[in-house]
């Protein structure tokens, strides 16, 4: 979560379960993914 907010009060402030902000919302954070991003500028293919 940005600013390393809890996540718990932050489903509680957007009125959302867990589930749904895993589902919903987090792929917009812009962390989403960066393990997959720092492997293909490594290395490419294998």
């Amino acid at each position: 979560m940005l600013a390393s907010a809890d996540p718990q009060k932050s489903c509680g402030f957007f009125g959302v379960s867990w589930d749904t902000m895993q589902e919903v919302y987090i792929h917009h954070h812009p962390d989403h993914q960066d393990d997959v991003v720092e492997a293909v500028n490594k290395g490419g293919r294998k």
